[in-house]
């Protein structure tokens, strides 16, 4: 098990994408802080993982809205009970208004901004500290086809994810100064046959980290021999209806240099 004894914080870790991640991890031994909106839901996933937990495994559900401050600051509070997390997921999102940018509700606009980019940014801000003085840790920032180009008809959404993309980046090189970071490997998206769990949520799979990053990303990683959450989803339709292959920025940051 090569997660056992990790404390792994996963936001929107329920349904779909987070819901593969939180089993994922919970099956590599690691123990799990899992936010959700849904209490049923939450309690029904600690009954399905207690079938499976291994010694020293713990499981803790935090029930919160991130768009709240109350929510957040939840969630923050649950992190340092468990003296951090080595390990943060950021995978609640939401696209929001759909239409014209001048055309949405203002109100909504801002809602996405602060669930898709805000949260994930102050998320950051309490587990690095810890991180730091361990000297290990990994961060996984979801994006997707939101940050790869412009998406007509989602700029709340499209907005949030490139500007978490820019931001990982930047969280990367600031953790590491002087070293050039691994800072996202950012794969395609693309149809996920591999059964009824990818089939159902587009299904996900951890790899050693490479160190040999393609399509422009920095090619001397500092994972030291870490692990790169790699997720895949369903083709989504563009907005001309043909099939498209979207992006995702999966970045594991801080982390230790190769020795």
């Amino acid at each position: 098990m090569r997660l056992h004894g990790r404390q792994t914080l996963v936001t929107g870790g329920t349904r779909g994408l987070g819901l593969e991640i939180a089993r994922l991890f919970w099956s590599e031994g690691a123990s799990l802080i899992v936010v959700a909106r849904d209490a049923g839901e939450l309690d029904k996933l600690g009954e399905a993982l207690s079938a499976e937990v291994v010694p020293g495994q713990t499981f803790n559900a935090v029930l919160a809205d991130l768009n709240s401050d109350s929510g957040l600051r939840a969630v923050v509070e649950q992190m340092q009970r468990q003296g951090g997390v080595e390990v943060l997921v950021n995978n609640a999102a939401a696209q929001g208004p759909i239409g014209k940018a001048w055309e949405c509700d203002w109100k909504e606009w801002e809602a996405v901004i602060k669930l898709d980019f805000l949260v994930p940014v102050q998320l950051c801000r309490a587990a690095v500290p810890t991180m730091l003085r361990r000297g290990r840790g990994s961060i996984v920032n979801l994006s997707g086809g939101g940050a790869t180009g412009p998406r007509e008809n989602f700029s709340a959404y499209a907005s949030a994810k490139t500007a978490l993309v820019r931001f990982t980046e930047t969280l990367a090189a600031e953790v590491k100064p002087g070293k050039r970071p691994c800072s996202g490997c950012h794969e395609h998206l693309h149809d996920a046959r591999d059964g009824e769990r990818g089939a159902r949520a587009g299904g996900c799979r951890l790899l050693p980290c490479p160190g040999d990053h393609t399509e422009g990303q920095r090619s001397d990683c500092t994972t030291g021999g870490g692990t790169v959450l790699v997720a895949r989803q369903r083709r989504e339709r563009g907005t001309d209806g043909t099939a498209a292959e979207r992006g995702v920025g999966s970045v594991a940051a801080p982390a230790r240099a190769h020795r």
